[in-house]
């Protein structure tokens, strides 16, 4: 089972999905999705490895980082690991995450096994200078509600050009489009950032790291899908320390998720058997069984106190009061199932 857990990294919300036991496995998504776009990875691994997919600052439900660079959020996952004591991990990132594996590989070397490095992208300065041009331009509210259309329409090209604000035939995906509700899922987990996100996706278009791939010390598996966008620049990889290689495989999703399964599985079966992961019990947290979990946060000491919000509001609504309770209790509130940040129950929500 594979449940929602909040983390304290220097101080910043860092939100992830964790479930299993065994040697770690860290899933780190690309932009501008969240720790969910790991779930098909994360599930079938579940069974043999200690899973861990965080949201990367400035997406899901993770705090912003004031400098938003790949080499700021590689130090996210090794605050992760140190505050969960995790031993050497495999990471496992696509596209932004692959960047950010990488880096974290370099920066923190001690913290990882070996990388699997799905789609690592070295863009030219011309690409660069395209895509900044126009790729994350700000959409702020409008009283008639025009960005949740632009929002939608952005998305939806994003599937068809890529940049997908260059609309001509040499910048067609050779992509399907997907359904109506894939598109509503991409929508739903950019909306409550606001412009926030445009910071974590300009990362990594800035990044230029590529030299450091020559001083690799850990293994690393560099895929490439032949239908990803991504795939002519593995044509641009430097020369690679002996223990990295590089791995052309077909077309879709799906092929690529069944080699990462194939090779983190290898992995695993060659570890010690690792303990599950402690996480923190005060503070913010998800509490519950996984996929109905209430968000609660526990402020103060003394007798327990059970603070509730009215409804369609959030356990934030009363945070004002909870810190005039906390110097004679030990407050918790929550958010009410379907609210805020918590789970429905049993896959609906009813005010009665």
């Amino acid at each position: 089972m594979i449940r929602r857990d909040f983390l304290s990294i220097d101080g910043r919300r860092v939100h992830l999905r964790r479930g299993g036991s065994g040697p770690p496995v860290l899933l780190v998504h690309q932009s501008p999705q969240d720790s969910r776009a790991m779930l098909p990875i994360a599930e079938r691994l579940v069974g043999r490895c200690t899973v861990i997919a965080p949201d990367t600052p400035h997406f899901g439900l993770s705090d912003s980082l004031e400098d938003a660079t790949i080499p700021g959020f590689a130090d996210v996952l090794a605050g992760i690991c140190e505050q969960l004591s995790l031993p050497p991990a495999l990471v496992v990132g696509v596209h932004t995450g692959a960047l950010t594996a990488v880096e974290f590989a370099v920066r923190h070397p001690d913290r990882v096994d070996r990388v699997i490095a799905d789609g690592y992208g070295l863009f030219t300065d011309e690409e660069r200078e395209s895509i900044l041009d126009g790729y994350l331009p700000p959409n702020p509210p409008r009283d008639d509600g025009g960005h949740l259309r632009w929002l939608w329409q952005r998305l939806r090209d994003h599937y068809v050009f890529f940049p997908w604000h260059v609309k001509r035939a040499a910048n067609r995906l050779a992509y399907n489009l997907p359904e109506p509700a894939a598109i509503h899922r991409a929508a739903m987990e950019i909306l409550p950032r606001g412009d926030d996100y445009i910071g974590g996706y300009r990362a990594p278009f800035v990044y230029r790291r590529g030299e450091q791939l020559g001083k690799l010390q850990r293994p690393v598996l560099f895929l490439y899908r032949e239908d990803d966008v991504l795939a002519p620049h593995a044509d641009r990889l430097p020369p690679l320390p002996e223990e990295c290689r590089v791995e052309m495989i077909g077309p879709g999703r799906a092929g690529a998720d069944d080699r990462i399964i194939a090779a983190a599985s290898a992995w695993a079966t060659e570890q010690r058997a690792a303990p599950g992961v402690p996480l923190p019990s005060q503070g913010e947290r998800l509490v519950g069984r996984a996929g109905s979990q209430l968000r609660m946060i526990t402020t103060g000491a003394g007798p327990d106190l059970l603070l509730l919000h009215d409804l369609g509001r959030s356990a934030d609504s009363v945070e004002g009061v909870a810190a005039r309770l906390a110097d004679t209790f030990t407050v918790h509130r929550l958010d009410l199932p379907g609210h805020g940040h918590s789970d429905p129950i049993d896959g609906h929500w009813s005010p009665a």
